[in-house]
């Protein structure tokens, strides 16, 4: 299922939702916000089906490797510029989230505040280790490409980013973001790639424009806003005119229906499993992804969460998140 709401935050990763509204009744400081960001991520990860319980999610989850060892020097060294306040508006917004709404999660600028939070100020071509630490939506580009980032601090250069683009401008290079309101889409030729205006309000045409990730685009290539669960949806869509980023739209009753749990029949096209479960192509039940020390043999070789499947025993194994960098 999409999840347009984590790759929105780029190298935070983790900005999301709070537990409980005293947690951002003040500016988060920096020594908390690793913790609070965690707690936060995993609440709504596990509303949206990702993970089946909050301590499951907090011992296994994804996040950007030696970032949070390496963060208080960099905000000393003034690499990033961390914003207290906005760590707090960023937890309070999703504090009043209560399930995995599309229309709240996707909807356009949710989080513009959590991308305010950690931002990266060294410049194009100064040296790096991380992407958080570059400028203007800039990457850190490794001298070594065959560095492996979860096993060392890979040495790299910040590039691209800068001023946004404008709609209608060339966006195949990736080297600039495009800018408010736009994205980067394929021409019809396949030859190139332009920042195209989103449609983003409701009832907005979709024929060469793509929707705000909070709607769909219909069969009639008008965007239209998804439909809660239980309710009537097209399966050709597979599921992405589902509100609840947990559904997928039934083949046989062309209704929202929430992901099939650990245990239940499934079709790892038509009936997928949750996020934390994979379809066993054998027995077509939904089988828990392994965790660490369990085997990863069979299947798809997925692990749970940030674990990954060790080639030489083929069993799963936990990533560090590594040590600082400085």
């Amino acid at each position: 299922m999409a999840r347009a709401w984590i790759a929105s935050v780029g190298a935070l990763v983790v900005i999301a939702a709070a537990g409980c509204t005293d947690t951002v009744a003040w500016n988060v400081p920096l020594s908390q916000f690793h913790d609070l960001a965690r707690a936060s991520i995993c609440r709504v990860r596990v509303l949206c089906g990702d993970f089946p319980d909050q301590a499951t999610c907090e011992k296994y989850w994804t996040e950007p490797p030696h970032l949070y060892a390496s963060l208080p020097q960099l905000v000393s060294a003034g690499r990033i510029a961390y914003d207290g306040d906005k760590a707090r508006a960023c937890l309070a917004i999703f504090d009043q989230t209560t399930g995995c709404s599309r229309q709240v999660l996707n909807a356009p600028d949710s989080l513009a505040t959590c991308d305010a939070v950690l931002v990266g100020q060294v410049p194009t071509g100064a040296a790096c280790f991380l992407n958080a630490e570059c400028a203007n939506g800039g990457t850190c580009q490794m001298t070594d490409t065959g560095c492996d980032p979860y096993a060392a601090c890979c040495a790299g250069t910040c590039a691209g980013g800068g001023t946004p683009l404008a709609a209608g401008a060339d966006c195949s290079s990736g080297q600039a973001p495009c800018g408010p309101g736009t994205t980067c889409v394929a021409t019809s030729d396949g030859q190139t790639a332009i920042c195209a205006p989103v449609a983003a309000n409701f009832g907005d045409l979709c024929a060469t424009s793509p929707c705000a990730g909070s709607l769909y685009c219909s069969s009639g290539a008008v965007c239209l806003r998804p439909v809660p669960q239980g309710g009537h949806c097209d399966p050709d869509l597979f599921g992405r005119d589902c509100d609840d980023l947990g559904n997928y739209c039934d083949r046989g009753t062309s209704l929202c229906t929430p992901l099939a749990p650990v245990g239940s029949p499934c079709n790892s096209i038509f009936t997928p499993c949750v996020g934390y479960a994979t379809c066993d192509e054998l027995t077509s039940v939904c089988l828990a992804l392994p965790s660490a020390g369990q085997s990863c043999a069979t299947g798809t070789g997925a692990c749970l969460g940030s674990q990954a499947c060790d080639l030489n025993s083929y069993t799963c194994v936990a990533s560090s998140p590594g040590d600082s960098c400085y």
